[in-house]
């Protein structure tokens, strides 16, 4: 075979794998961006009785203290704004994970809430170092206004 020929095949088989590899590419950022978010496994039973009251109370104590954080102007404050709105629920978790670790879909439910909790602690004082100076100069600029008036 005349070695022109032979640089032809390499070019065409070259071509063609990086043909393969840009449309390989393109279909993995396609699926990433425009594909349906994994949805979540469907319970298989349901959880104890105590362990779902106990997993909903402390689902609705993590509500309140996000609430209760939004408006805090400074990372310190924010998070003991959250962390005292936990209460009285939180101060019962322990009791919470003793109801659920008898179920595994339990004790994932509980560990998923205790996640949950840290996350949205940690977002409440992110956010409140971040939006806190501008809330402060914002009521500053506020209050100068009220005593022009």
């Amino acid at each position: 075979m005349p070695p022109r020929r032979i640089a032809t095949i390499v070019y065409g088989v070259f071509g063609l794998a990086v043909g393969i590899f840009v449309v390989y590419s393109v279909v993995q950022v396609a699926l990433i961006l425009f594909a349906a978010r994994p949805v979540p496994p469907a319970v298989t039973h349901p959880l104890p009785p105590a362990c779902a009251s106990g997993l909903r109370s402390l689902l609705g104590a993590v509500d309140r203290a996000s609430v209760a954080s939004e408006n805090a102007t400074d990372r310190d404050g924010a998070r003991e704004g959250f962390k005292r709105a936990l209460a009285p629920e939180w101060d019962r978790k322990d009791d919470v994970g003793r109801a659920c670790e008898t179920d595994a879909e339990g004790l994932d439910a509980y560990a998923e809430t205790l996640r949950l909790e840290r996350l949205l602690g940690h977002q409440a004082s992110k956010r409140a170092e971040e939006a806190g100076p501008l809330r402060k100069r914002l009521e500053a600029r506020i209050a100068l206004e009220r005593r022009l008036e």
